[in-house]
């Protein structure tokens, strides 16, 4: 395998090939001079997307709800505080059960690894945590997604 631009040669990726286990604790990073990741497993990468009417702004700020969101999510203990990513769509245009209806959806990725029961809990604290915050809005839900490892990368694992 060439080498690119002085980099050691990088792992191959292929069907049915797993990475070693270094890969994911960040040996193979200490062994380039590189640091290691701020985890020894990779499925603490969740991510939090929130699609929601705009009007819902006119009652919390982004940054207030984003603050929430974040705390919900850090109760669960089940992530690094510094890896949680929450991000936040509004929508001025939507329609919902066929009329113009505020909605709140979070669509969250995280890593699998999860049990069922870790999943549920971490949506029910983050819906509970929007529904104190917007009691008016009826339609909260969430949703979690997970993210395969074999076909995970990132930046960092180079």
């Amino acid at each position: 395998m060439a080498q690119a631009r002085g980099r050691e040669p990088s792992y191959r990726l292929r069907r049915g090939w797993m990475p070693p286990a270094e890969l994911f604790c960040g040996l193979d990073r200490v062994a380039r001079g590189k640091p290691p990741f701020s985890k020894t497993r990779p499925e603490d990468m969740p991510h939090f997307i929130v699609d929601c009417s705009q009007e819902i702004l006119r009652q919390h700020s982004e940054e207030a709800i984003l603050a929430r969101l974040h705390r919900a999510v850090n109760s669960t203990g089940l992530f690094e505080e510094s890896d949680i990513k929450v991000r936040i769509h509004p929508f001025r245009i939507h329609a919902a059960g066929g009329a113009r209806e505020d909605f709140i959806h979070v669509f969250s990725y995280i890593m699998q690894g999860r049990t069922v029961e870790q999943r549920a809990d971490l949506s029910k604290r983050v819906v509970g945590e929007l529904a104190g915050m917007f009691p008016a809005v009826h339609r909260i839900a969430m949703n979690v997604m997970e993210f395969e490892k074999a076909t995970y990368f990132n930046r960092d694992m180079l």
